[in-house]
């Protein structure tokens, strides 16, 4: 977030205002052996928006609001 939203893109674009969106694949479907469960973080979806919002507020300085926004994304 701080390297690619707010150190390229804000900057870059000399903008105060960005969204950092999350796609949240991890899937209650997925086994032991598929590679994607063995890949994916080790949170839950309430842990990781917590992790990025927070981030968020603590880039969101100086005039610059960021906002991060996870959306589930997993197939039930």
């Amino acid at each position: 977030m701080e390297t690619q939203l707010v150190g390229q893109y804000l900057d870059e674009a000399k903008s105060r205002h960005g969204l950092f969106f999350v796609g949240w694949f991890n899937c209650d479907l997925w086994t032991d052996s598929d590679h994607r469960k063995k890949q994916a973080p080790k949170m839950s979806i309430d842990e990781a928006r917590e992790q990025f919002e927070k981030q968020a507020a603590e880039l969101s300085k100086e005039g610059r609001v960021v906002k991060a926004f996870v959306m589930e994304t997993a197939m039930r």
